[in-house]
């Protein structure tokens, strides 16, 4: 991609602006976009903006973000865009070929929501390629002002993970107590043990997904903190600023007054020329410690996978390097032991096989690969991997995931062989890439092991992407767009202009607002649906917001937005059943059928409203067809089996 920037880099002030402004949204990745796709049943929105502040985004924000980045960087490179055919321009032309492999999760998808939300997404992440390639254009140290600010902003992340280490699993218990108390109602035996395992997520979703970021980031951040100045500074002055956060919540005047005079102190050590003359002795100190402080984290995700995946890639370090044999070999046995002992206390005392999460994990990736085999074409469907697979399940119990936990499998098995072949190409090329990028001497960034640091984590990632859901997470997939694109060099053909380019994009950057906006309009009807049906905590001096009035108009808004999604009308069905409205709960339950047949749960749940009308008949029909569509599932079989002997009796007399 070029403007009419000259060679050697040089910009204008607006390619400067723009420079910062992707730099500050790269910073902003680790911490607002860790939420995951690919779950309609529960919309995250908010109308309260100071919400925005504090909480992360809905992850359906990500396409709009990165369609605003092209288009700014798009208009700093003076409106003059195409596609010069490089190493990089070749990985974000792999992003876009799986995007548009994603398509084809349309074909036999049973409900529409899951192929348009993660259509957007994966063209939201295309674009955003498109994007930082567009900025790495623009001057030559693009690449370096990025990386500084996704190191960064994963330095913060660690931070906000400590607070939560700290205090957030001892709030969330209080929270959820004092609720049960005000309620009367309990919350789910699984949901307890979640927040009683103090597994560390802040600020993402999923704990695994946190570990994924760490051992991506993990070589990046020790090799920018050790090489580059400013990094250094920027990274002891958040976690000086952090610390002083720490203490001065809520522990005291005389402690208050003692953290604001350190971190006095301390920043203006580091903004004078103190740190200017001492920033490499300072710096070597700091990058093992930072590290030290990001494996504590990654320990207390207790993530295996991501432990597993980061021992692997680091096993691959010597291979780059020249080293005696002797020295080679001693690395490799000394990483082996601590690896063996580090993975042994984040298992703790978890099982590996039998009925363990990874015996789950092998029973998800086996089912994937029969799906695909019976769906070679076109995969069965963005969504229905999950209706798939309640049917052919063998790992006991009724958890049921929504997609197959492995990258490669999950597009096989959704999107057939497009999907198949455009992520076998893009993890290949990046990593190949990244590892031609770590071979070269020259063009490092911050220091002569910068690249083969990007390397590593990449490697760590894609390994650690075939156990998890990594790719339904925008910000570790933002940020490895990020690393990869930075870590390729050079080209390894003649670069060739490829005509249409600008249209091209600038043609999919418009539908993808148009249609992610559409989408955007959807989740907020729903949200505030979802928010009467199910409060979280209830507005007692209001109860009109939740009376059946307020649910019927909020139902119609998201209805009008959003036609061919079930979960308006499931929420709905499940607030009738909440008041024992039966009637209201057929109706709803029904329309949620119409969209989404093979839900065995909406079966189930029709049959509740049958059942309390005394139409038996239709019930057990109901309860039958839940049976068939998951059959692992002991409490529908129970239920069929019950109303079988109660028509049975009737009939008899």
């Amino acid at each position: 991609m070029v403007s009419n920037l000259d060679k050697k880099g040089s910009a204008g002030p607006f390619a400067v602006f723009h420079i910062y402004f992707a730099a500050a949204a790269v910073f902003l990745l680790p911490l607002k976009f860790g939420n995951i796709v690919g779950v309609p049943e529960a919309p995250m929105f908010w109308d309260n903006s100071f919400l925005w502040i504090l909480e992360s985004y809905p992850a359906l924000l990500f396409p709009m973000v990165s369609c605003a980045l092209f288009i700014s960087a798009f208009a700093a490179g003076g409106g003059e865009f195409s596609v010069e055919l490089d190493m990089k321009a070749a990985i974000a032309l792999l992003w876009l070929a799986l995007a548009v492999s994603s398509l084809a999760g349309f074909l036999d998808a049973s409900v529409l929501d899951f192929p348009i939300i993660f259509c957007l997404h994966f063209f939201g992440l295309a674009i955003f390629a498109f994007a930082v390639l567009a900025t790495l254009r623009l001057r030559e140290d693009a690449g370096d002002i990025l990386l500084r600010a996704l190191i960064l902003g994963t330095c913060a992340t660690m931070f906000f993970s400590l607070h939560q280490m700290l205090w957030g699993f001892e709030d969330s218990m209080d929270f959820v107590r004092e609720r049960e108390a005000r309620t009367g109602v309990k919350v789910s035996h699984d949901l307890w043990l979640r927040i009683e395992q103090t597994r560390v997520f802040s600020p993402f979703s999923l704990c695994n997904s946190l570990g994924a970021h760490i051992i991506l980031m993990l070589p990046v951040v020790v090799a920018g903190i050790f090489g580059d100045k400013a990094t250094g500074r920027w990274a002891m002055a958040i976690s000086a600023t952090s610390i002083f956060l720490f203490v001065f919540d809520g522990h005291g005047m005389a402690w208050t007054i003692m953290a604001v005079l350190l971190l006095s102190f301390l920043l203006s050590l580091l903004f004078t020329s103190f740190y200017g003359e001492r920033w490499r002795y300072l710096c070597i100190g700091f990058s093992p410690a930072f590290a030290l402080f990001m494996l504590f984290v990654l320990k207390h995700t207790f993530s295996r996978g991501a432990v597993a995946s980061l021992g692997f890639a680091l096993f691959a370090i010597p291979f780059f390097l020249k080293m005696p044999r002797r020295m080679k070999f001693a690395y490799m046995g000394a990483l082996a032991v601590l690896f063996v002992v580090f993975f042994a206390v984040v298992n703790q005392n978890r099982s590996l096989l039998e009925a363990s999460s990874l015996h789950a994990r092998v029973d998800y990736w086996l089912c994937a690969g029969k799906i695909f085999l019976g769906h070679p074409a076109a995969g069965t469907g963005w969504g229905d991997f999950f209706h798939e697979y309640t049917t052919i399940k063998s790992f006991p119990g009724t958890e049921t995931p929504h997609t197959a936990h492995n990258m490669v499998l999950d597009f096989a098995s959704q999107c057939g062989l497009p999907g198949l072949l455009a992520i076998i190409g893009l993890a290949c090329g990046s990593i190949f890439a990244a590892g031609i990028g770590a071979a070269r001497s020259g063009g490092a960034f911050f220091c002569r092991f910068g690249r083969l640091a990007i390397f590593c984590g990449l490697a760590a990632w894609l390994l650690h992407s075939l156990t998890d859901i990594n790719f339904q997470v925008p910000a570790t997939m933002g940020s490895a767009i990020v690393l990869s694109l930075v870590a390729a060099n050079g080209s390894l053909w003649r670069p060739r202009r490829l005509p249409f380019a600008n249209l091209a994009v600038m043609a999919i950057v418009f539908a993808v607002i148009f249609f992610c906006g559409r989408r955007l309009r959807f989740e907020m009807a729903f949200e505030r649906l979802h928010r009467i049906c199910d409060p979280i905590v209830l507005d007692e001096k209001n109860p009109d917001l939740y009376s059946p009035r307020s649910m019927e108009k909020a139902l119609k808004a998201a209805v009008v937005a959003g036609p061919y999604s079930p979960y308006p009308w499931a929420a709905a069905g499940n607030y009738a059943q909440s008041r024992e409205n039966w009637a209201a709960s057929e109706k709803f339950f029904s329309e949620a059928l119409k969209r989404s047949p093979e839900r065995a749960s909406f079966h189930a749940r029709l049959a509740l409203a049958l059942v309390r009308m005394g139409r038996y008949g239709d019930a057990l029909d109901k309860l039958r067809r839940a049976s068939e569509l998951f059959p692992n599932n002991k409490e529908y079989e129970e239920q069929y089996s019950k109303m079988r002997k109660i028509l049975e009796r009737k009939n008899e007399e």
